[in-house]
């Protein structure tokens, strides 16, 4: 009888905690009244960081790639967002940015990411 209490104990114990990193993990995931938590963001708006070599830039309202293709498939893809529009991240001119990475870039010694690459994409309300 002692032998059969004390499985049960053990086994009522590593149940509780293995339960409990589950429970705790997930902030209370397991709870059922629990509500969805939607990605706090701006519904017409994404963000786009392209390719590290590349070299896009916003011309007239539409994006170029002085450098490679990292724009290849973007308008197809865009075709169900019209209207869209783009916008670059930061008021600072671009010559600005590139100085900024130049700059770092030698103060460094490594390869630093151009934030001229960085845009947001308006797109109509509901798509995103």
């Amino acid at each position: 009888m002692k032998k059969l209490l004390l499985t049960l104990t053990t086994s009522m114990i590593l149940a509780f905690f293995c339960g409990w990193s589950a429970y705790s993990q997930n902030a209370g995931g397991n709870l059922q009244d629990q509500s969805t938590v939607r990605y706090a963001c701006e519904d017409e708006w994404i963000e786009v960081m392209f390719a590290w070599e590349s070299k896009v830039r916003l011309r007239n309202g539409n994006l170029v790639d002085l450098a490679t293709g990292a724009l290849q498939g973007v308008d197809q893809a865009l075709v169900q967002a019209t209207p869209y529009a783009w916008h670059r991240i930061a008021d600072v001119p671009e010559a600005s940015m590139d100085l900024w990475e130049l700059n770092g870039e030698r103060n460094t010694g490594t390869d630093l990411y151009n934030l001229n690459n960085i845009y947001r994409l308006k797109i109509p309300k509901g798509l995103a």
